[in-house]
C-alpha cells in the first residue's frame, strides 16, 4: 500500500517572546539574605538610569540592569553611568560574581540573565534570538532574577517605548518580589511602564527623583536609614525639560500620528543632549531612530 504523506502547513514566523526562549520559572528551593535590584528601560531610560544610580550609595544592593541601546555604545554608556554614582558600574562578562556596590549591564547586543551559584548570584550573557524585537531583552533579564531571586529581588522598569519588561516584572511579582514602575508624569515615553501596570505587574508608580530611594526602602522593608542616600545635582524628569513643542508642526496631522511624531521628537531631543557618541545630522539620527524603534512606535501610538 501506498503511504500517504500529509503536506505541511506553511504557517508565518511567530514573534519571538518570553516563552520560546525561557521556560517558566520553577520553585525556589534555596534561602539568602541578600538583596538584588532589577530595573529595565528603553526610550529615555539612559537619562533616568543616570538619575538613579546617582542617588544611589556606595553601598547599596547589587543592581542589574538591561536598557535598549544600540550595540555599539553599550561600552561607553556603562563608563558613563559609572562616572555619575558611587557604585562601580559595568558591562557584565559571563559568569562575574554579582556583588553589593555593583552595577551590571549587558555588554552589546547580548541578553543578560541572573543565575543562582550556590549562595551567590552571577551574570550569564548569551548572543541568543531578540526578544520582544530587542536584544538585551528587559523580559529576559526579568524572568532570571524571579526564577533566580524570588523574593530577595526588587523590580522597576523605567521610561520605554513598546511592553518588553512588563510579563518578566509579573513574573518577579508573582514570585514575592516588590515591584514599582516609573510615573507617566516623568516618563519620556509612558509605553513600558503602562504596559505593566495594566498587566497587573506593578504595584506602584513613583515620580524619577524619588525611584532610587522607594527601591531601597522596598529592599530592606522596615529598616529605615539603612543606607544613605547620595543627594548629588541631578536634573528631575519634569516633562518641561524635555518635551519640545511641536504643535505647529504636528496640527494636520491625524491623531495617531501627531502622537507618533511628539515620541519621535522626545527621544531625538534626549539623543541630542544625551549622546554617547558625537551626532553628525539630525536627519542620520532621525533615520537610525525610526530604523531601530519602528515598530514599537506603531505599535504604542
Amino acid at each position: 500500500a501506498k503511504a500517504r504523506v500529509r503536506p505541511l502547513a506553511r504557517t508565518s514566523a511567530p514573534r519571538t517572546g518570553l516563552d520560546t526562549t525561557l521556560p517558566a520559572p520553577p520553585a525556589l528551593r534555596f534561602r539568602t539574605t541578600d538583596r538584588l535590584i532589577a530595573i529595565g528601560a528603553s526610550a529615555g531610560g539612559t537619562e533616568a538610569l543616570r538619575v538613579v544610580l546617582e542617588q544611589m550609595p556606595a553601598d547599596a544592593p547589587a543592581i542589574v540592569l538591561t536598557q535598549h541601546i544600540p550595540a555599539g555604545f553599550s561600552r561607553a554608556f556603562a563608563e558613563r553611568l559609572d562616572r555619575h554614582s558611587a557604585m562601580a558600574v559595568r558591562e557584565a562578562t559571563d559568569g562575574e560574581a554579582i556583588l553589593p556596590g555593583h552595577a551590571y549591564l549587558p555588554p552589546g547586543g547580548q541578553h543578560m540573565r541572573v543565575i543562582r551559584d550556590g549562595a551567590r548570584w552571577r551574570c550569564r550573557t548569551d548572543d541568543g534570538p531578540a526578544v520582544n524585537r530587542h536584544k538585551p531583552a528587559v523580559d529576559v533579564l526579568f524572568r532570571s532574577v524571579a526564577q533566580s531571586a524570588g523574593g530577595n529581588a526588587v523590580g522597576a522598569i523605567l521610561t520605554g517605548m513598546g511592553d518588553d519588561g512588563a510579563r518578566g516584572l509579573l513574573e518577579m511579582s508573582q514570585a514575592g518580589a516588590p515591584t514599582l514602575v516609573q510615573d507617566e508624569a516623568t516618563s519620556v515615553v509612558w509605553g513600558m511602564p503602562g504596559a505593566a501596570m495594566r498587566l497587573g505587574a506593578a504595584k506602584e508608580t513613583v515620580p524619577l527623583e524619588r525611584i532610587a530611594q522607594r527601591l531601597l526602602d522596598l529592599a530592606f522593608p522596615g529598616r529605615t536609614g539603612r543606607f544613605e542616600l547620595r543627594r548629588g545635582p541631578f536634573r528631575q524628569g519634569g516633562r518641561e525639560h524635555r518635551l519640545l513643542v511641536v504643535s505647529d508642526l504636528t496640527r494636520p496631522l491625524r491623531e495617531e500620528e501627531r502622537k507618533t511624531w511628539q515620541k519621535l521628537v522626545r527621544v531625538l531631543g534626549h539623543e541630542i543632549n544625551n549622546s554617547l557618541a558625537p551626532i553628525q545630522s539630525l536627519s542620520e539620527s532621525l533615520s537610525r531612530i525610526i530604523e531601530q524603534q519602528r515598530e514599537d512606535w506603531m505599535d504604542d501610538a
